[in-house]
């Protein structure tokens, strides 16, 4: 899991940067399908699932069952942001679905399956303290942004590059993880964390 961490974010420094030959002149980091998306949902959702899965775990306890009642629990969550994306959006209402798409398979499921599924989970077994668990996967899920928000978000400004990782994205760490605590399931979050990177960026 730490490995998985380590790899996307060493990944991530090398495209945001520019520093492999391979990319193209015109490369924009942020979003693009095939240097970003689809290798993080490679790393972050389908090997941990071969490799749990070899080892035993199913579905549910992968937290990617369909779990109605984590549908009903984030049912506020996922009206409320879909009605304001409608009003806000109103005028572009095709781009809006679009990166909401985007979203899904850049952030939303690959972060919930790593961060949640995967490390709040493995820290509340190591750590038996599900309070400390949170705090902990949210800080690293915070200090994980440290490359994009550094190459794309704030301008190369390292102020602004650190309160945005302490703010807003370890903020949103905790948000995640404590709904995850009370639904045990990664789907119904992935969509409402898609949503929020929909009507944010």
């Amino acid at each position: 899991m730490f490995a998985l961490i380590g790899i996307w974010i060493a990944w991530r420094i090398a495209i945001c940067g520019k520093f492999l030959p391979f990319l193209p002149d015109n490369f924009v980091c942020f979003k693009n399908w095939t240097f970003e998306i689809v290798p993080k949902v490679i790393e972050q959702v389908i090997v941990p699932i071969i490799v749990l899965f070899v080892l035993g775990y199913r579905w549910r306890a992968l937290g990617l069952d369909w779990n109605w009642r984590a549908w009903w629990i984030s049912l506020p969550a996922l009206l409320a942001l879909t009605a304001f994306g409608v009003f806000t959006h109103w005028n572009a209402l095709p781009r809006f679905g679009w990166q909401t798409v985007e979203y899904f398979f850049g952030a939303g499921l690959p972060e919930e399956v790593l961060f949640r599924a995967l490390l709040l989970t493995r820290l509340e077994a190591w750590w038996r303290n599900g309070a400390w668990a949170l705090l902990g996967s949210s800080i690293i899920f915070g200090l994980t942004h440290l490359p994009i928000n550094f190459f794309v978000f704030t301008a190369r400004d390292w102020n602004q590059v650190w309160i945005t990782a302490l703010t807003f994205q370890m903020g949103m760490g905790a948000v995640f993880a404590f709904a995850y605590q009370r639904t045990r399931n990664v789907l119904p979050l992935a969509v409402v964390h898609a949503l929020v990177n929909a009507l944010n960026f």
